[in-house]
């Protein structure tokens, strides 16, 4: 059992030091997700129940024990205590995991996942989970599916209304070199991949896990690579989601400050004059506007990068990229792209107008380009719930969820949002 130590507060790491394993006795153990101070009392409350059984009986307590008490709790209270564990152990009767919800449904795992970036993590234990495992094995998959939580998209896969369709598809999380969360300095003399090399690695990630079709989400350099990668094979990709899409070479303007970041990371690490652009790069003109907790969040995380120079590789690809040529009707202005595109861009984002570029050469027949309002350049996380709606309409387009009521879902996902803030409002006004 492991999990990470971060507690986080809509989309922002408000502690990096929370506790998120339990011990309940001597072998059995939980981990939680949902509220800290709700997961701290039952945990607590779990453990002396079980303590003083052991103590009146004279036995070990058994896993299925902790989790029918806690089942019977949380049942009481009806979704109220916002506890969501996972408690496992080893009793004479061998090694068990149960999951158990805030409402009390437990179900008998083998491998389980909760909180945010559980969709990532599942998707590797699913993958690599095998009875037996040894403890060195073990631990490995436990630390790759809690490095994999960490993973791109993170703000935008922990709102509420991705449970929707992450139950039905599996999210491959692809960096570029030396991107990574826990990335080692590149060699000095490491050949940073072109754009089109980043495209052949898309290639070799699809290759290796065998795919025959997916839908490929890329925002920004990312969504770049995508549509590189989908005009060379049409056939693999059901349909192309891109946020903040440049498909034109590097301005002049562009190059210089680029330039002058690449030698700012390589030569001194980060400096305020590359967090500043990095800060526009991904907010856009109206950074002010913008929400100030993920403003921060966002800084910080620009300021603390364990691997400046590695970013730099990075950005000297892409500012060497070349053109990507397609067009709406084919023929000698290159290929036509037959793929269903959904293009976000926010409201507030340095890239409108290139986004615009791009859907001049997109089937209108197949393509769909959103401009979300109210939002900055990263739409993905101020705005979570209109890109939800707009993904889960386009996906509807494409035969997708047929039976589901998006307005209802969306209904529902902003009187769960308002819940939310009144209790945290409740629990403040309570202090």
């Amino acid at each position: 059992m492991g999990a990470d130590s971060r507690a986080t507060a809509g989309n922002i790491i408000a502690d990096k030091h929370c506790e998120k394993v339990h011990k309940i006795t001597e072998s059995i153990y939980a981990c939680g997700a949902g509220t800290a101070a709700d997961l701290d009392q039952v945990t607590k409350m779990l453990s002396s129940n079980l303590r003083l059984m052991e103590l009146n009986t004279g036995k070990k307590a058994r896993v299925i024990t902790a989790m029918r008490q806690a089942k019977q709790h949380l049942f009481n209270y009806q979704g109220y205590i916002g506890a969501y564990l996972l408690i496992g152990g080893v009793d004479p009767t061998g090694p068990h995991l149960y999951e158990c919800t805030a409402n009390g449904t437990t179900m008998h795992k083998e491998f389980a996942a909760q909180g945010s970036g559980s969709y990532a993590a599942i998707s590797i234990l699913e993958r690599d989970f095998k009875p037996k495992m040894t403890e060195a094995e073990a631990k490995d998959l436990v630390q790759r599916a809690l490095h994999a939580a960490e993973s791109n998209f993170q703000n935008f896969f922990q709102f509420v209304s991705i449970a929707e369709f992450t139950d039905k598809f599996c999210i491959y999380n692809i960096n570029a070199p030396g991107q990574e969360m826990d990335a080692k300095p590149l060699p000095e003399n490491f050949q940073y991949p072109t754009m089109e090399g980043l495209a052949n690695i898309v290639e070799n990630v699809v290759e290796h896990f065998k795919l025959p079709h997916f839908f490929a989400f890329g925002v920004g350099l990312g969504a770049n690579v995508l549509l590189r990668y989908t005009l060379m094979n049409q056939d693999r990709v059901n349909a192309l989601i891109l946020v903040n899409c440049v498909h034109s070479t590097c301005g002049w303007v562009e190059w210089g400050y680029e330039k002058v970041n690449q030698r700012h990371l390589k030569n001194y690490g980060m400096t305020s004059f590359v967090a500043d652009y990095l800060m526009w790069h991904h907010f856009g003109r109206r950074i002010d506007e913008c929400s100030s907790d993920i403003v921060r969040q966002y800084r910080v995380y620009f300021q603390h990068l364990p691997n400046p120079t590695n970013l730099s590789m990075l950005i000297d690809a892409y500012i060497n990229r070349t053109p990507i040529n397609f067009s709406r009707e084919g023929g000698a202005a290159g290929p036509q792209l037959k793929v269903p595109v959904l293009q976000l861009v926010g409201a507030g984002s340095a890239f409108v107008n290139e986004t615009v570029e791009v859907n001049t050469r997109l089937d209108p027949s197949r393509s769909d380009w959103i401009k979300v309002s109210g939002s900055c350049g990263l739409v993905l996380d101020d705005r979570p719930e209109a890109v939800t709606e707009a993904l889960m309409l386009f996906l509807q387009g494409l035969g997708y969820f047929p039976t589901m009521n998006v307005v209802k879902l969306m209904k529902q996902i902003h009187e769960a949002q308002s819940g939310s803030y009144a209790a945290e409002q409740r629990c403040v006004d309570e202090c």
